[in-house]
């Protein structure tokens, strides 16, 4: 996915934008550690000084950004604010309970 694209994604809309910061956590046991998309969105957003584990981002769906984050199957997750990592949570909970009950 181009940045374009990337980030009009999540900037779309008329609501106010927050700053987020991501947490990009290494689960692999590959030789490289994160998966090429992963590796790829690690590069996006901007750099969190003296995190080099971390992305901020600016967006105003949160949800949307939330559903994003879900995409990498642990392998990045949300550290703030609270509302992002809230909604991850509700959604991941929401996911897993669908495929438990076999829907």
């Amino acid at each position: 996915m181009g940045a374009y694209a990337f980030q009009n994604a999540f900037l779309a809309g008329e609501r106010r934008k927050t700053r987020l910061s991501t947490l990009f956590v290494v689960k692999s046991r590959a030789a490289s550690g994160l998966s090429p998309k992963a590796r790829a969105a690690s590069q996006l957003g901007g750099a969190v000084e003296g995190a080099a584990d971390r992305r901020k981002f600016t967006v105003r769906r949160i949800d949307a950004f939330a559903r994003w984050l879900l995409s990498f199957g642990g392998e990045a997750v949300p550290v703030a604010p609270s509302a992002l990592v809230n909604e991850f949570e509700r959604q991941a909970r929401e996911t897993r309970d669908i495929y438990a009950s076999g829907k």
